[in-house]
């Protein structure tokens, strides 16, 4: 059985108190498990291997929806080919990553035709001004309120959630070769804005690593960072 088999009107009872998760892969946990009436949901948890290496493994929880939201979700799966369980864990993910701090960070939503002509209208000078600003101290403090910490990999996860995963100014690419990373974000908002996030990131690495680099183009920005 795949889980892209199980339909939506089934769930798995699961035992929270015994680790069987951790102790056996999930598809033995639904052949096994007893297959009452009700919707469920899989997400993804994080764990850590024999090496003490962060990993994720699935775990099965049940949830109640409305009658609306349970057409919606079969409709949309339907719509795009996406399993149901796939389309509520990033749903759920969002909700804990992302929409507790968009108020909390004074985040708004635009239209990105608006955001760029925006940008198209300030001087280079301003929008570099402008990414000093953002950049650094500042975003240490918000990092630190956001994450509770200060860390090279808390800004790539920042970074990253900024980008396509949730905030959708840019896509994000990072690549790392176990000596250098390479982070790429492509925006499509003009020299203005790459100059601002050049002069973001800038100030913001400087503060935690010793040597890297930048590059700009016209809608993109790329980072070496050596390490």
């Amino acid at each position: 059985m795949t889980l892209s088999e199980v339909k939506i009107e089934k769930r798995v009872k699961l035992i929270e108190s015994k680790p069987l998760i951790e102790s056996k892969p999930l598809i033995e946990v639904l052949r096994k498990g007893k297959l009452p009436d009700g919707p469920f949901v899989f997400y993804a948890k994080s764990g850590k291997n024999g090496n003490g290496k962060k990993r994720e493994f699935a775990v099965v929880r049940s949830i109640r929806l409305s009658s609306d939201v349970n057409e919606q979700l079969d409709n949309l799966s339907k719509r795009t080919g996406v399993p149901i369980n796939v389309i509520a864990g990033k749903a759920i993910r969002r909700a804990v990553e992302w929409e507790p701090y968009i108020a909390q960070l004074g985040l708004v939503v635009t239209q990105k035709g608006i955001f760029k002509y925006l940008w198209d209208n300030l001087s280079e000078e301003k929008a570099r001004e402008m990414g000093r600003k953002s950049g650094g101290e500042a975003a240490a403090e918000l990092l630190l309120f956001w994450f509770k910490e200060f860390t090279f990999q808390v800004l790539l996860t920042a970074t990253r959630l900024f980008g396509t995963e949730y905030g959708g100014i840019y896509d994000f690419q990072h690549d790392f070769d176990g000596k250098t990373h390479v982070l790429i974000m492509r925006h499509g908002l003009g020299k203005n804005f790459s100059a601002y996030l050049s002069e973001s990131f800038s100030a913001t690495l400087k503060l935690l690593v010793e040597d890297f680099e930048v590059d700009e183009s016209e809608n993109q920005l790329r980072i070496s960072v050596y390490r």
